[in-house]
């Protein structure tokens, strides 16, 4: 009688094709609409980045180093100390460096197109779109530099920058680069100012080597991506179905004349979960083997896919198994209806269907991981990109021991004689 119950209710299924369309159907439409259209945002490639930046010198170079070196004669030093001062001063150069050797490196100008204009342009070209943002370097700033680091001067400069709001990518490029230049010279000024040698020290130097990704593991696009978002979401609808499905046979009088004919209140309800953890099986087999065919979406270890899917089938039993009790308890199928409608498509925000949730925040991600959908999503994005099972070990237990926990709750919730309270 057992499995005559659980073919019962996979018959129920495959006789309705509204049921079909929507465990079936539409996980499929969305993963081909979501998974080609925001195919670009998935991807992990750089953006390209073409700047081209002003720099507008207010004053000259040369000059504020003339009047520092006036300055120096004028002090009280050693002349040994003077042309040492003189000649580290003379090395540094930093709007030098960051004209020439920063933005005019090789590897800079693929990204920075510099453009040295005078004062005079200045008001033309923030009004021309065409720059992504104009770097002012002010009158004696090299000046007010140089007498801060070997002088001990109190006034540190700084430079303007003005970006172009609507080329937002590029300028914060550009404000970056800036900063970290700014950030070596505030060193450079304390170094200086404790009394260290800057003669072999050189603004903009960089560490060699390559740049390289954290994990090796096989990146995941967008289509696979979508494709166990949209399943994870939509095997939770299974057990709205079977909570409505066990629901109309107790008002069609079907476990009535069940439990007339000597079968029992626990191989029913464990004939519903049963069958609930078959669907939600096969529903996810079958929409994996459809993304196989059709868009190329292979798994590394089947094994290991199969496992999971079995935890995940059984978590979602859990769930149809207290979707049925409530029903039987609430004479209605107002909690499933409620479940499929509104709770569903929160679990779904929350356990990363529509996007990774992990992006928003480190709370919305360990959110993620408490929900069913959410745990097998992840347990699911490890095993594609090729992690061994026992990494998602965790997840698996997670599984197991949601659907046992509700399965416990629902058989305490439950009727316990002939339908009734």
């Amino acid at each position: 009688m057992y499995w005559h119950l659980i073919k019962k209710q996979l018959l129920l299924f495959i006789r309705n094709p509204h049921e079909l369309l929507i465990l079936l159907g539409m996980p499929l439409v969305l993963i081909s609409i979501l998974g080609i259209a925001l195919g670009g945002v998935m991807q992990s490639e750089t953006p390209k980045i073409e700047a081209k930046v002003a720099f507008v010198e207010h004053g000259s170079s040369e000059q504020d180093f003339e009047i520092l070196k006036k300055e120096v004669e004028s002090r009280s030093i050693p002349e040994a100390a003077k042309v040492e001062l003189l000649k580290g001063a003379e090395d540094i150069q930093p709007i030098k460096v960051l004209r020439d050797e920063i933005f005019g490196s090789d590897e800079m100008k693929s990204f920075f197109s510099l453009e040295s204009i005078s004062p005079d342009q200045l008001e033309e070209v923030k009004k021309n779109d065409d720059y992504t943002a104009i770097i002012e370097v002010p009158k004696h700033f090299s000046y007010t530099l140089l007498e801060s680091i070997y002088l001990k001067g109190d006034e540190v400069p700084s430079l303007t920058l003005t970006v172009n709001e609507g080329k937002s990518l590029s300028s914060n490029v550009v404000e970056d680069v800036l900063i970290e230049f700014q950030s070596q010279l505030t060193t450079m000024t304390r170094l200086g100012q404790a009394g260290v040698d800057l003669g072999e020290v050189e603004i903009g130097d960089t560490v060699e080597g390559e740049v390289t990704s954290v994990s090796s593991r096989e990146p995941i696009g967008s289509i696979v991506y979508y494709t166990v978002g949209m399943s994870v979401m939509f095997v939770l609808y299974v057990a709205s179905s079977i909570g409505s499905f066990a629901y109309r046979e107790k008002a069609w009088h079907v476990f009535d004349r069940l439990i007339l004919a000597n079968v029992s209140k626990a191989v029913y309800f464990s004939s519903v979960v049963t069958s609930s953890i078959i669907l939600s099986f096969l529903q996810l087999c079958l929409l994996y083997g459809v993304t196989a065919l059709v868009y190329g979406v292979h798994w590394p270890d089947l094994f290991s896919f199969f496992i999971v899917t079995l935890c995940l089938s059984f978590a979602v039993g859990g769930i149809a198994a207290l979707l049925t009790s409530l029903n039987y308890r609430a004479k209605s199928e107002g909690f499933s209806g409620i479940y499929s409608s509104i709770l569903v498509t929160v679990l779904a925000f929350l356990g990363g269907s529509f996007f990774p949730i992990g992006d928003l925040s480190e709370t919305m991600q360990r959110v993620g991981e408490a929900i069913p959908n959410g745990n097998g999503l992840m347990a699911y994005l490890k095993i594609f990109q090729g992690y061994p099972l026992a990494d998602v070990a965790s997840n698996l237990y997670w599984l197991l021991a949601f659907g046992a926990a509700l399965m416990v709750m629902a058989s305490f919730i439950f009727p316990r004689k002939g339908g009734e309270v």
